[in-house]
């Protein structure tokens, strides 16, 4: 495995038209690239929206930004009721709604397929699937009520594509489902100039990717799988996804980018 880094330091920053003074939703922000993506897109002087299941972890994530632009609304994102909460955040605190990073989901892998029962896939797809679904539905629709222009990023993964690995057999399923969701979205509310994309993570170091996982199926992977031979870290991804976000991509919509150190190489 390499263990060659590039330089990622969150602060290192540059200009990206349409971040700066936007507010964001950012979902599963407690964490990973939720974490990263709030606190990058804060430094880069936008305002954030910021929830997790774990309202400990949120608060104490937006004390590291500086300047108040974090507003913190703890809920679970299943909870549909949760999503207007979010909007009326937004609009109250910060007088904009401007685009959602959707990075909240869950995953629990169970090795044996044969061990997969009906529960744990509801639980999945109300996580992954449902919530993903009314939430940017929610957003959109607000957006274009507003005649205002934005863009939503939601988080697929490599699995969509592999089919999963360590017995993540649900999860690579619901994040198929996030694919289908980026194009119909995208052509859906494309006329009223809001962009739909996503990204497709591979092995980024997050707790979501160790999550009942061996650490040397993980190495194996990196050395015969990832074209980089290395882990991206978290803030890695998340310049990545403001760049969707931001005005540097206006003519992107519908796409799906691979954030997976050339694992797919497609």
């Amino acid at each position: 495995m390499n263990t060659m880094q590039t330089d990622i330091a969150p602060d290192d920053i540059t200009s990206m038209r349409g971040v700066t003074g936007a507010t964001f939703i950012v979902t599963g922000a407690a964490s990973g690239l939720g974490k990263a993506t709030a606190l990058v897109a804060a430094r880069r002087g936008a305002n954030v929206v910021a929830t997790d299941l774990n309202g400990e972890s949120l608060a104490r994530m937006a004390t590291e930004a500086k300047g108040g632009r974090i507003a913190t609304v703890p809920g679970n994102i299943a909870d549909l009721g949760l999503h207007a909460e979010l909007i009326r955040t937004a609009l109250e605190r910060f007088g904009a709604l401007d685009g959602l990073y959707h990075a909240a989901a869950m995953i629990e892998r169970k090795y044996d397929i044969k061990a997969v029962e009906e529960a744990d896939w509801e639980r999945h797809a109300q996580v992954n699937e449902k919530a993903t679904w009314f939430l940017t539905r929610e957003v959109c629709e607000n957006m274009k009520e507003r005649n205002a222009a934005g863009a939503i990023v939601l988080t697929a993964s490599v699995g969509a594509f592999t089919g999963g690995l360590g017995g993540s057999w649900i999860y690579a399923s619901t994040k198929g489902a996030v694919l289908t969701m980026v194009r119909s979205f995208a052509r859906q509310y494309g006329p009223s100039g809001i962009r739909v994309n996503s990204i497709s993570p591979g092995p980024i170091n997050t707790p979501m990717l160790f999550r009942d996982i061996k650490r040397e199926l993980v190495e194996k992977m990196l050395d015969t799988m990832v074209a980089l031979r290395r882990m991206g870290e978290p803030e890695e991804a998340a310049r990545t996804i403001l760049f969707l976000l931001s005005q540097e991509a206006s003519y992107v919509s519908g796409v799906t980018l691979d954030v997976d150190g050339g694992w797919l190489c497609r």
